[in-house]
């Protein structure tokens, strides 16, 4: 995978958390745990896009730029017919904040009348600490944390 298309990637997460709670007020656990499903099922969909090799990478523990590549060159190495479905991958990661822009747009709406007084960074926190325990967020806690998100 391509830096820039990491980088990207990254942008993804940073707009969502930001876009969706930036104007939080007196948000709840309850509401915290709402938006991380929310936020996770739409990630997920763009993600269930990608193929089973790039799922699995994806969703490895500790993940790292480093461990990323390593593990596509490893994936390449051993089935070198996936080459297609990397540079897929790549594209579609590439064009992930557009796809998904609907759908966050839907969850900024939905939340619209919740509110916080946390400054962005405990939004943040909150939020991954949320999504860490939770299994349908496994690939967006992993890529959100290699972004440079609170935890």
């Amino acid at each position: 995978m391509k830096h820039n298309q990491l980088t990207t990637l990254r942008g993804v997460f940073f707009f969502s958390l930001v876009a969706i709670l930036g104007s939080c007020n007196y948000a709840s656990e309850t509401d915290y745990n709402e938006i991380s499903d929310d936020l996770c099922d739409c990630f997920n969909k763009e993600i269930n896009k990608l193929s089973p090799t790039m799922q699995s990478i994806l969703s490895s523990p500790n993940l790292s730029e480093a461990l990323i590549e390593k593990k596509v060159e490893e994936a390449l190495m051993a089935d070198p017919s996936i080459a297609a479905d990397i540079e897929k991958d790549g594209i579609a990661m590439q064009n992930m904040e557009k796809s998904m822009e609907g759908c966050l747009n839907t969850i900024e709406k939905k939340y619209d009348n919740v509110f916080t007084m946390d400054n962005e960074k405990e939004v943040q926190k909150k939020l991954m600490d949320v999504m860490k325990s939770k299994a349908n967020c496994a690939v967006f806690y992993n890529l959100a944390k290699l972004g440079g998100l609170s935890q």
